[in-house]
């Protein structure tokens, strides 16, 4: 008869902010909200952690210690911790897109290797010099206002761009690349307008407003 063992995995996980983190020399902090559960067949007692795998830092941050008492079959918690975006590009979190891979590890050697759930957090460094007019020398959108499609031209600029956004007058993310991109589906935005924010590698960076009929 084979034994059966206890297995945590995460459920769901939720940052805050949900869409961007500005980064401007302050360090602020994205705060996690995770779920896991006890996917196993088996009670599970224990120290536990969860875990962090950031694609800048790849190396192993526990983040959260709890000792599971008699963590049930099919048993939930929610656990909330804190991160820090302290030295951008250099440790941990980059500017752009970031891929945090998070799971639960036990000390209990009867545990099945656990599950692991990945969540993006993207970072906006804020860091530049904000000159819009650079930008619309080095770029143009047509056309505008803007149906579905929205075209962009680079004015020999395209090897210097960090990243392209599509912002709502509220602050959210609409589009986001990490590359220089010539047309942009339009077709999923509500008619309004939006702010199409570009960022080069040399720190400018500036925003471009957007009406989408």
């Amino acid at each position: 008869m084979m034994a059966q063992f206890p297995k945590l995995a995460v459920v769901s996980v939720v940052s805050n902010p949900m869409d961007t983190v500005f980064w401007n020399n302050n360090s602020p902090i994205v705060r996690y909200t995770v779920i896991i559960e006890n996917v196993g067949s088996d009670q599970l007692q224990g120290n536990c952690e969860l875990r962090l795998l950031y694609n800048q830092y790849p190396i192993e941050v526990t983040k959260n210690s709890w000792n599971a008492q008699n963590f049930e079959v099919g048993q939930t918690d929610t656990l909330q911790f804190n991160d820090t975006l302290q030295f951008l590009n250099v440790d941990r979190y980059k500017g752009g897109g970031n891929i945090i891979v998070i799971w639960p590890h036990t000390d209990n050697p009867a545990a099945l290797a656990p599950d692991t759930a990945s969540h993006e957090v993207y970072v906006t460094d804020m860091t530049g010099i904000r000159d819009p007019q650079a930008v619309e020398a080095r770029v143009d959108i047509y056309p505008n206002p803007a149906t579905d499609k929205l075209q962009i031209r680079y004015m020999d600029a395209r090897h210097k761009l960090e990243g392209v956004r599509i912002l709502g007058v509220d602050g959210r993310v609409c589009f986001t690349a990490g590359k220089a991109v010539e047309e942009i589906d339009l077709s999923a935005l509500s008619a309004g307008l939006y702010f199409v924010e570009f960022k080069f590698k040399d720190g400018i960076y500036g925003a471009m407003r957007l009406l989408k009929e």
